[in-house]
């Protein structure tokens, strides 16, 4: 870490907080590809932080999944749950050797063997809400068969 960011990063004794965050609005961070190489982000209010993980979006517009799931019931999940959890965690892993690590990597290690540290919370429920994210689809799986007489009849 060169010393200009090492300046201004997040120390990882105050980046222990809930997973509701802080100062975490809609707009308040760049969105970019979920894993990216290491990079600065600026948040409003916030000083630069070397974050490692991005949030992103579903792979559906937010209304694609009406009237199943209302669109502002996938905005506040997406954009005020799944980000406090994306954010969280970079602020977490800071500066340590997690880092430099995948998620599903930084999920197994902060496991540790039952006894959770501190960042599993927010690097499993990352995880979990990108999978959830990629599970769903608009218009279900398409058209489905039909089941047949046999199986009916059972």
């Amino acid at each position: 870490m060169c010393a200009a960011t090492a300046a201004t990063a997040v120390s990882l004794s105050s980046a222990f907080v809930s997973h509701e965050g802080s100062n975490g609005g809609l707009k308040s961070i760049s969105v970019a590809p979920w894993k990216s190489k290491q990079r600065q982000v600026r948040r409003a209010g916030a000083g630069v932080i070397s974050a490692k993980f991005d949030l992103k979006p579903p792979p559906y517009p937010f209304n694609a999944l009406e009237p199943h799931m209302s669109k502002s019931t996938i905005e506040l999940h997406w954009g005020k749950h799944h980000r406090a959890y994306v954010d969280n965690l970079n602020k977490q892993i800071a500066g340590t050797e997690l880092n430099r690590k995948s998620l599903e990597d930084v999920v197994r290690i902060t496991y540790n063997y039952g006894s959770p540290l501190p960042a599993f919370d927010n690097a499993a429920q990352a995880w979990n809400h990108a999978f959830f994210w990629e599970s769903m689809k608009p218009r279900g799986w398409g058209k489905q068969p039909k089941p047949s007489r046999d199986l009916l009849e059972q």
